[in-house]
């Protein structure tokens, strides 16, 4: 199946003397999942700027007066670059928001293709698989769903 790398799929592993089955994340997810973690490190980021740039508010050096006028920055300039700060936080915001969507919707996704992968796994060990005709009338097409002991098969009357 064409999901299989984008979402995912099961691999067995060995786990002591008896083996399991894990589900390993897709390149869709791990693409996301990076996309969280870069975005995380630039909010970080603004807001260790955002707090150093603080720290040359005009008017907040507490009396003392700075000797280099290279240091010093007018009101408009300090409160320019605290709304492109603001503007940037914002826009991280957004993107995590698309981020969370983007992932609600592949984890549905995802469990949508678990259970399609279940479903012919299920028809694989089926004693039906051959599709037999049953009653020398039903001719059995594909597995629908299995539950406790019954299987729910897609059939077709041969003589209607």
């Amino acid at each position: 199946m064409e999901n299989r790398l984008r979402l995912g799929q099961f691999v067995t592993q060995r786990n002591g003397a008896h083996f399991e089955e894990k589900w390993i994340e897709g390149s869709r997810f791990k693409d996301l999942d990076q996309r969280r973690k870069s975005i995380e490190n630039i909010r970080e980021e603004i807001e260790r700027k955002k707090k150093q740039w603080a720290k040359k508010k005009p008017g907040a050096s507490d009396g003392k007066k700075s000797k280099s006028r290279g240091d010093e920055v007018t009101v408009d300039e300090f409160y320019e670059q605290m709304e492109i700060y603001d503007l940037r936080k914002a826009m991280l915001v957004k993107e995590d928001k698309e981020i969370q969507n983007e992932l609600e919707r592949l984890d549905r996704e995802r469990n949508l293709h678990i259970r399609e992968i279940k479903r012919i796994a299920n028809e694989d060990a089926s004693r039906f698989k051959d599709h037999p005709l049953l009653s020398d009338r039903y001719l059995l097409l594909n597995l629908l769903g299995k539950g406790g002991f019954s299987e729910v098969h897609k059939d077709f009357n041969v003589y209607p």
